[in-house]
């Protein structure tokens, strides 16, 4: 189980180097507040359907949910998902899955804080996030700026992940 917590932590970092990348090329090109708009949207309109699916599959949820509740939850899921639909048409696919990877990195801290600890789980977010940020910064991709792989980056990203093993005690 601390593997997976420790898999799934790292994931998150990734999630975490991307999302900027993707909300900066919106925010470049559409605005700042806007970009933010769809991020929030989308992770809004996607943890209601995740919650509706859990209520479905289980029959409850752990959150005290009262029919005016859940009322008003869907209703703003679906006019916010509405509102999204209507001004973001025209946008890249890529730019929703911003909102998603919100998702994931929220889902993995309320999981995997408990498992390894505050300490742990952030070294290896960090890990993740750095390593992906690499990776992006390396292709340049959505017109963000280019840097090249160097040693330096590669020694950077080895004490983080010596960091990691120092955190964790592996």
């Amino acid at each position: 189980m601390k593997l997976l917590a420790l898999l799934l932590a790292v994931t998150s970092g990734v999630a975490v180097g991307t999302q900027p990348l993707l909300n900066g090329a919106l925010g470049r090109s559409r605005g700042v507040l806007e970009a933010v708009f769809v991020s929030v949207s989308v992770s809004y309109v996607a943890i209601v359907a995740l919650l509706i699916a859990k209520a479905t599959r289980s029959g409850q949820v752990g959150l005290p949910f009262t029919v005016v509740a859940w009322t008003l939850v869907v209703v703003a899921a679906l006019v916010g998902g509405l509102a999204l639909y209507l001004t973001t048409r025209g946008l890249g696919v890529w730019y929703y899955t911003a909102g998603l990877l919100g998702l994931v990195i929220l889902f993995a801290g309320a999981f995997v804080t408990p498992i390894l600890g505050v300490g742990a789980t952030a070294a290896a977010v960090i890990a993740g996030q750095l390593g992906a940020s690499i990776v992006w910064d390396q292709l340049g991709v959505l017109g963000m700026p280019q840097a090249p792989f160097s040693p330096q980056r590669a020694v950077g990203m080895l004490l983080i992940i010596a960091g990691v093993v120092l955190v964790r005690g592996l």
